[in-house]
């Protein structure tokens, strides 16, 4: 987003997609508890646990807040993408909070 910021005075972004953003320092932190806490290895579903609900026209408009670029929020079907996008790409964090492992909100 900020690169396309550079060069765009306006940018249109999807506000029917929903997920979950993951803080790198939180990915980075559960990684060490598993190894820390020689706990399963395995595949995780892991993100901020409050961060749901989040679309990616309101993850844009956090991310521009503090720049002069539009953003616009659009429906999904306006773009043409070669892979079909889910509506709801949030996952089950149950996974990796059995590990113990408190997650950020």
């Amino acid at each position: 987003m900020q690169n396309l910021a550079k060069t765009h005075k306006t940018l249109t972004v999807v506000n029917d997609q929903h997920g979950r953003p993951t803080w790198k320092r939180t990915l980075v932190e559960f990684m060490t508890y598993l190894t820390d806490n020689q706990k399963e290895y395995g595949y995780y579903h892991l993100s901020n646990d409050a961060a749901e609900d989040t679309t990616c026209y309101d993850f844009a408009v956090e991310i521009l807040k503090d720049s002069d670029v539009e953003v616009i929020p659009v429906d999904s079907s306006k773009f043409l993408a070669k892979a079909k996008r889910p509506l709801n790409s949030t996952m089950s964090l149950a996974k990796a909070k059995a590990t113990g492992f408190v997650i950020p909100s």
